[in-house]
């Protein structure tokens, strides 16, 4: 679409103008409508009259150039619309291509548009985000395993609860599907999460979870504070995998030895109170 085209639809729409001020959440940016190619034309061309100093030729003498040159004069004619036609073409194409690649590396729309899922597990006062349950998995088993995990922790008897948490959330080509908004819009729906159930521990399990939650990269076995969200965080491998695999709770254990100090360091201090 160019620019002449754009300003008929908003015609047809009664709009007489309209310039986006700010991106709306969840869409695409915006983009440059191309101009259309005006090529000049000179006034003696529009209206027959010859430029000013130039003398009119014998109409007699016209006519007989006419008449003997009709046919070569015609095809000239045409030749020329043809090539003007042809370099416009090119032209636009280019002029396409050039806002075209500005745009992609302004916005990285050629990259590959992120397609996840996670697993929410929601405790009374941790939550767990993991990868996306296989099929095979059976929910139940796997939330057992998580509970007992808690348990071991020192969190406590805790009621789970497992939902998903799937992107692109709308499959619509309108909304912004990159990365940058994945990771925004999973960032705001686990602060949400975190504030209204006033959770102040969240365990990362899994590759995943910890590419979208924080830009930089997150250390394993490692307990930080995230700011974002305003709670406790550490970093672990993915759960599901040891329903198959016993031998590998030894592993997980030990990356979540930092969070067992401090938990075990808070009830012993709450004892005492």
């Amino acid at each position: 679409m160019n620019e002449s085209q754009r300003l008929a639809y908003m015609d047809a729409m009664g709009v007489d103008c309209y310039v986006p001020r700010i991106q709306l959440l969840g869409a695409l940016a915006s983009t440059l409508c191309v101009m259309p190619i005006v090529e000049f034309v000179p006034a003696s061309e529009v209206d027959g009259s010859a430029p000013a100093g130039i003398a009119q030729p014998d109409s007699t003498a016209a006519a007989k150039v006419a008449k003997a040159s009709g046919a070569a004069a015609t095809h000239a004619l045409f030749e020329d619309d043809g090539k003007k036609n042809q370099r416009q073409a090119i032209a636009s194409q280019q002029s396409v291509a050039e806002v075209t690649d500005e745009l992609v590396s302004q916005t990285g729309s050629s990259k590959e548009l992120p397609k996840f899922i996670l697993s929410i597990v929601r405790a009374n006062n941790v939550l767990l985000i993991d990868e996306g349950l296989p099929g095979h998995v059976n929910p139940q088993e796997y939330l057992q395993l998580l509970h007992n995990l808690l348990f071991a922790l020192g969190a406590g008897k805790q009621t789970l609860t497992i939902d998903a948490f799937v992107w692109p959330i709308n499959k619509n080509s309108q909304f912004d599907q990159s990365e940058t908004a994945a990771r925004q819009t999973l960032q705001a729906f686990l602060a949400k999460q975190v504030e209204q159930a006033n959770i102040p521990t969240v365990i990362l399990m899994g590759q995943t979870a910890a590419h979208y939650i924080s830009e930089q990269p997150l250390a394993m076995a490692e307990l930080i504070q995230h700011p974002q969200l305003a709670a406790q965080m550490i970093r672990c491998d993915s759960g599901f995998p040891l329903l198959a695999e016993p031998l590998l709770k030894k592993q997980l254990w030990q990356q979540l030895q930092p969070l067992y100090l401090t938990l075990q360091s808070t009830n012993a201090a709450s004892k005492a109170h």
